[in-house]
């Protein structure tokens, strides 16, 4: 908990609100040629989020969920095992959780995910939220030979991670909608789009792509992505101000629902309220 605090509070101190706010431009690519209404989904995703082990998970998988209480019975006793040394202290489970569900069960380990809910005191409209981790998974190796000195030994494995859709060579950023300046008449949508990659504070403009625009009746279903900036140089990780976005839409934004196709599954992009910090 003590992570989650310090990312809340390092995003809080960058996307503090000033009243003088910065006017959002529609982007140059945008403007220049339509973008695709639809992003390939892979087969696989990557968990890869504060952990140190990159686990693939099929898509299917994350769409179509089946509890964890269905697990077949090696996968079953694999997920509860505590007799596996102090490295799986806090991951194996007394029983078949009901509130998770399964990621990967084959004949040498099983992968369960849970959607994490939101740490006391913050809500779904705090600016804070959007960079949070989406998925706890937990990984365990069936039937693994157990070595004589457990100290050093993770037959186990713990990670949070969110899951994305590659977007080639430009980085995936968290979106925002601030609701200050949501206009149901206006026939554009104004995003805020913070780049979590170390760039030395520098903003995002110039650099933010629409890589997908669907528009329903219901609907608005995007994908942004953010080029690196250019230089070979270090970047201090200064925190980054998210960067304002004026995105053109067909008709009036309406009460229409706005979805980041970015994430797997699809998530809507939150309506955040800013303070002053």
């Amino acid at each position: 908990m003590a992570v989650l605090s310090t990312m809340i509070l390092a995003l809080a101190a960058c996307t503090g609100a000033s009243t003088d706010r910065a006017s959002p431009t529609v982007s140059p690519e945008q403007s220049a040629e339509s973008p695709p209404t639809a992003l390939t989904v892979p087969e696989t995703v990557l968990c890869g989020g504060r952990g140190i082990l990159d686990v693939w998970i099929s898509v299917d998988r994350l769409v179509d969920q089946r509890a964890a209480t269905e697990l077949g019975p090696r996968a079953a006793a694999a997920v509860q095992r505590q007799d596996l040394g102090p490295n799986a202290s806090g991951v194996a489970f007394d029983s078949l959780p009901s509130d998770w569900f399964i990621g990967e069960e084959s004949a040498d380990r099983v992968i369960l995910l849970q959607r994490l809910p939101l740490p006391d005191g913050l809500t779904a409209d705090d600016p804070g939220a959007v960079a949070l981790p989406d998925y706890s998974m937990r990984l365990f190796l069936i039937d693994p030979p157990v070595p004589a000195d457990l100290r050093n030994w993770f037959p186990v494995f713990e990670n949070e991670c969110s899951f994305e859709i590659p977007l080639q060579d430009l980085r995936i950023p968290d979106l925002m909608i601030d609701d200050a300046l949501k206009d149901p008449a206006a026939t554009h949508l104004d995003l805020l789009v913070h780049e979590r990659e170390c760039t030395s504070g520098r903003s995002a403009e110039g650099r933010i792509k629409v890589v997908a625009l669907r528009e329903t009746a219901d609907r608005i279903e995007l994908a942004i992505g953010i080029r690196p900036p250019d230089g070979s140089g270090v970047a201090t990780c200064v925190g980054n101000r998210p960067t304002p976005f004026r995105l053109a839409l067909s008709s009036a934004l309406g009460d229409r629902d706005v979805v980041d196709l970015g994430r797997v599954p699809a998530l809507p992009v939150p309506v955040v309220t800013f303070q002053e910090w």
